[in-house]
């Protein structure tokens, strides 16, 4: 417990100006998972929609939406 403490402070300290606002807020929304029990957190409802989704549709279709994502991304 006290490694994860000294890494959000770690964190937080050494982010400047908006980065600084986000590392708290995950450190904290991490360290509150973690005192939960809880092994996987996803930040975000957006975040949290798409991980549902690839979940619920077939996986040759999750699989040429990321190959289509990758030749795009180059």
């Amino acid at each position: 417990m006290n490694e994860i403490i000294k890494t959000s402070l770690l964190i937080t300290r050494s982010s400047s100006g908006i980065g600084e606002a986000f590392a708290q807020v995950f450190s904290e929304q991490g360290f509150d998972a973690v005192m939960k029990g809880k092994c996987i957190i996803i930040n975000g409802r957006l975040n949290n929609f798409f991980a549902i989704l690839s979940k619920l549709i077939p996986k040759n279709l999750t699989r040429s939406i990321a190959k289509y994502l990758m030749k795009r991304s180059y």
